[in-house]
């Protein structure tokens, strides 16, 4: 398994932190300075079972968008052109339970049909 690119201890670090605590031969507090690491990096590896690193991607895949979806976000984008990502979804969502502003801003991004915000002023020193 790959490790974590910032990873204080190696495996076998973790399996002998759990070990020598879990046999009582050594106080979380003397851990953490025999490895030179922090007292919580110590409770991390106590309190897991496996020394291996945790997924940390996204639980569930991107959803894909359908073809359908695509076309139902670009026909009302064209009849309603003022109308933006939260409110194009909101209307979807009857027809589409998986519609959110994030997917239907993709898609208009996508096909282009996204504009440039106007009427805020630069925050920058005139």
């Amino acid at each position: 398994m790959k490790m974590h690119g910032n990873a204080q201890l190696t495996v076998a670090q973790r399996k002998l932190i759990h070990e020598l605590y879990h046999s009582g031969q050594a106080k979380k507090s003397e851990l953490a300075r025999r490895f030179a690491v922090n007292r919580k990096t110590i409770d991390r590896w106590v309190n897991r079972d496996s020394p291996y690193d945790q997924p940390s991607g996204a639980k569930e895949p991107r959803r894909v968008i359908t073809e359908p979806y695509r076309e139902a976000v670009i026909a009302y984008r064209n009849t309603n052109p003022k109308h933006g990502p939260v409110t194009i979804a909101h209307f979807l969502k009857e027809r589409f339970d998986f519609a959110n502003r994030g997917t239907v801003l993709r898609i208009l991004q996508a096909e282009g049909l996204t504009r440039k915000r106007t009427g805020k002023k630069s925050r920058g020193k005139d």
